[in-house]
């Protein structure tokens, strides 16, 4: 008896350990190939978009300290009554316009590889009173260059993106998996159903939480580091 429950544990636990790998190996994967589509099935969606949301009001001092200190730049006096109303409005409106746009695959892995600009489309969202998306940050980007600059960055884009999803397609399985590991500072359960990464991609540290579902873990909470990115000396 004792003997079929060590060994029923000890198959739980290869199946615990080996379903990780898996699904790391293949969210690291997609990440690469800068997979959009086959990635999404790797996503708690409604948790993540949860997650993200509750992040921006953990960090709601820090973002109504920035607004005021932009008003004040500008000489713009309000009423404590009003300011309070417009600063919880604000934070509500930034709250759901990123967890939308972040619980998006499309916007979380071009954010992954330009993490340079995350603060730049922070700053918009919050300056344009939660009013901001990610296409309008996409459009107003495009706008900056001209057509024959949009043209030929495009160009290029597309010829590295073939390149390096071509370069990874020939990558072995483990060197792949030490390339992305090499990002990773630490990584470790936080419970029984989660494990947590702690990255630094790009030199802007931030961490995701992986959650078990039963048979794969999913993307359940990237957390960023938001006072970092608002920067009041820009």
């Amino acid at each position: 008896m004792y003997k079929f429950i060590i060994i029923f544990i000890f198959v739980l636990f290869v199946y615990y350990i080996s379903s990780f790998v898996i699904s790391f190996s293949i969210i690291a994967k997609y990440v690469s190939n800068n997979d959009t589509v086959l990635l999404k099935k790797y996503v708690n969606f409604e948790q993540l978009n949860d997650n993200y949301y509750d992040d921006i009001y953990n960090n709601e001092e820090k973002i109504k300290y920035f607004v005021n200190k932009k008003l004040e730049n500008k000489s713009i006096k309000i009423s404590n009554e009003l300011s309070n109303f417009f600063l919880n409005k604000l934070i509500s409106n930034v709250a759901i316009s990123l967890s939308n746009d972040f619980s998006n695959t499309e916007t979380m892995l071009f954010f992954y590889y330009n993490n340079s600009e995350i603060d730049k489309y922070l700053k918009k969202l919050i300056n344009n009173f939660g009013e901001y998306d990610f296409d309008k940050y996409m459009q107003e980007k495009s706008g900056e260059i001209s057509e024959e600059r949009s043209l030929e960055k495009t160009i290029n884009n597309e010829e590295q993106k073939n390149d390096s999803i071509s370069q990874d397609k020939k990558e072995h399985f483990i060197s792949m998996l030490m390339r992305k590991y090499s990002y990773t500072d630490y990584f470790f359960l936080i419970s029984p159903i989660s494990f947590k990464l702690e990255v630094n991609h790009q030199g802007l540290p931030f961490s995701v939480i992986f959650k078990f579902n039963g048979y794969s873990w999913k993307i359940n909470h990237i957390k960023l580091p938001y006072e970092k990115l608002i920067d009041l000396k820009s």
